[in-house]
């Protein structure tokens, strides 16, 4: 059963900065600006990316499904580790992971929504987020 949703959404036409993150929980709804998104505390990492390695920041996936409402630590066990997020793009990107996926107590991988690369923003082939999970080849 679907229990998180992260939709990243375009306002027609408009800049890059006026894109938007929506985060819809069982009680919560909230949508996120990029300022909000640039104001919320990032982490790195480092990936290979078509060939070279590319360093990414960006805010932990963690995070945001913290802030629609998802339990986190001690409280992420038995039938939570397989409540599903489904994440998705305005382009039409989808993918779905497990919350046990993206908990940081159960394992080392991170997933980030990225919004910088080599430090600097997202191009306009990418961004302005980019949904980036170490370990992944794509």
């Amino acid at each position: 059963m679907l229990k998180y949703l992260i939709v990243a959404a375009a306002l027609a036409a408009g800049p890059v900065q006026a894109q938007t993150l929506a985060l819809k929980g069982p009680n919560v709804t909230r949508t996120l600006t990029a300022a909000d998104i640039a104001a919320l505390p990032h982490v790195g990492v480092v990936m290979d990316d078509h060939g070279e390695k590319v360093s990414f920041e960006g805010v932990p996936l963690r995070a945001l499904v913290t802030l629609a409402g998802a339990p986190e630590g001690e409280a992420v066990r038995g039938p939570q580790l397989t409540s599903t997020i489904l994440i998705s793009a305005g382009d039409g990107y989808r993918v779905v992971v497990s919350l046990g996926e993206i908990e940081p107590t159960l394992g080392k991988a991170k997933a980030v929504l990225a919004d910088r690369q080599n430090g600097k923003p997202l191009g306009d082939g990418q961004g302005p987020f980019r949904l980036v999970i170490e370990g992944d080849g794509r």
